[in-house]
């Protein structure tokens, strides 16, 4: 069974992520005032972190340590 837990980022968390997404993504379609928050899943094959923006699940983290938009994130971005 999966634990979840979530946690708003803070100003300086979501500035270092948008700058880390500004190599790979030309237009990210959420700013930094939105509602940024970050969420911790457990499950039995492991840890997952993902980034909802204003309730969409946008970002997730894989094992390379690369940060891949959802295709929600993709849909919004247009």
């Amino acid at each position: 069974m999966g634990r979840f837990e979530a946690r708003v980022l803070s100003k300086r968390e979501r500035r270092g992520l948008l700058e880390r997404l500004k190599p790979y993504y030309a237009s990210i379609p959420f700013g930094e005032k939105a509602d940024w928050r970050l969420v911790k899943a457990r499950t039995d094959s492991g840890e997952y972190e993902i980034v909802v923006v204003d309730s969409v699940p946008c970002f997730f983290e894989w094992g390379d340590g690369r940060i891949y938009p959802t295709l929600h994130c993709l849909k919004a971005s247009g």
